[in-house]
């Protein structure tokens, strides 16, 4: 996994959260899109679940 560095300037980081707030809007929206096509309400949970434990996961290893 690649590491990324996260700027400590609070001031940058402000300027860039309404664009990672609609990227995840984007992503969401997506996601939602194939998951109704999925009818087992358990089983779409379940994907949901995994694809968000994926797109979170942190390497802590250096």
């Amino acid at each position: 996994m690649e590491k990324i560095k996260i700027p400590e300037e609070d001031d940058y980081l402000e300027s860039i959260l309404p664009d990672l707030e609609k990227l995840k809007f984007n992503i969401d929206n997506v996601i939602n899109e194939y998951l109704k096509s999925i009818y087992n309400l358990k089983l779409r949970e379940r994907i949901l679940h995994k694809l968000q434990q994926e797109i979170i996961k942190v390497d802590l290893e250096d």
